[in-house]
């Protein structure tokens, strides 16, 4: 459910191309199919970052407290990602 909520998230509020999620529960993560290859140049890489850096810019429902945070905890692979408020 995790990862179709953090998908569902970046679809809806950043410019990242994400897949479109069909259904998410405990058991099963079914997501549009994406075709693609695997070369990726120095354009390619440029492009990533920015979209990944743009995330940056995505602000919270109370815009006026300094901080950082996001409404459930995540995962990096195959690790817990705590996302308590933090002033930095």
């Amino acid at each position: 459910m995790l990862e179709g909520a953090m998908l569902e998230y970046l679809g809806q509020e950043s410019l990242l191309s994400v897949p479109e999620v069909y259904l998410k529960n405990k058991r099963l993560l079914l997501m549009e199919h994406v075709p693609g290859d695997s070369q990726i140049d120095a354009q390619a890489e440029e492009h990533a970052a920015e979209m990944l850096a743009g995330l940056h810019n995505i602000l919270g429902p109370d815009h006026g407290r300094l901080g950082y945070s996001f409404k459930l905890d995540t995962v990096i692979g195959g690790l817990k990602q705590p996302n308590p408020w933090t002033r930095s």
